[in-house]
């Protein structure tokens, strides 16, 4: 099977606009982009498992508020066995904001607590249709 390396210029899901997933030492390292400058959220614990084309990783937070995130999905193939998508689910913890009292400013903001466990699926296409 192919493997998932690369650059994924377009990116659905959770505010984000792309996908970079590389290979470090036994593991995957990357990011996920957000924004017109190139603001980006390194992703963790990133892993490909080549007998079922599962792809696994996490992200502290995403541009929609959603934090704890964590993706599971599988690669897409073309008829000649290159990888051209990775699709799958996501799920996260959304916090509620509330201004802190006990004589502090009302402008001041902490989580205080997780309200939801949001999900939903995401998928990010392949820049060049063709990767190793």
């Amino acid at each position: 099977m192919s493997n998932p390396t690369g650059d994924y210029t377009t990116f659905v899901g959770l505010g984000f606009t792309a996908l970079r997933f590389l290979p470090e030492g036994g593991q995957y390292t990357g990011y996920l982009y957000y924004g017109g400058e190139g603001a980006s959220i390194p992703i963790s614990n990133a892993t490909y498992t080549d007998a079922t084309g599962g792809v696994t990783f996490e992200a502290a937070a995403s541009p929609m508020g959603v934090g704890d995130l964590n993706f599971t999905g599988i690669i897409i193939l073309d008829m000649n066995g290159n990888v051209t998508a990775m699709t799958g689910t996501w799920t996260g913890r959304y916090f509620v904001n509330a201004p802190l009292v006990a004589g502090r400013a009302t402008s001041e903001i902490h989580p205080i607590g997780p309200i939801l466990h949001p999900s939903g699926g995401w998928i990010a296409f392949n820049r060049q249709d063709i990767i190793q």
